[in-house]
C-alpha cells in the first residue's frame, strides 16, 4: 500500500510484522491512526525498502531474532503511547 503525503512517497502498511521486519533497516516516519482500530506504520519509500520486501514477500529474508523482537516491542509501546 503505497500513498503520497505532501513532498513525500510514503509506503503504509497495516501489518505488525511487516513493520518489525522494516524497522530493523528504516524509521517509521508517521503512525497514521485516521482509520479507527487501525494503525499504519509509515516508512519512506525507496528502492532499497522495496528490495527488502521484495526479500520478506519471497521468504528470502533472515534477521535476528532478538532485534525483531525488540522491534515489534518498541512498535507496540509507540502504538498505545499515541
Amino acid at each position: 500500500m503505497k500513498k503520497e503525503n505532501a513532498n513525500k512517497n510514503l509506503y503504509k502498511c497495516a501489518d505488525l510484522c511487516l513493520a518489525g521486519v522494516l524497522t530493523l533497516w528504516f524509521p517509521v516516519v508517521n503512525l497514521d491512526n485516521t482509520i479507527p482500530q487501525k494503525v499504519l506504520f509509515c516508512f519512506e519509500d525507496s528502492s532499497e525498502l522495496r528490495n527488502i520486501l521484495k526479500m520478506f514477500w519471497s521468504d528470502n529474508l533472515q534477521v535476528e531474532p532478538k532485534s525483531y523482537f525488540q522491534s515489534i516491542k518498541l512498535l507496540k509501546s509507540r502504538i498505545y503511547q499515541e
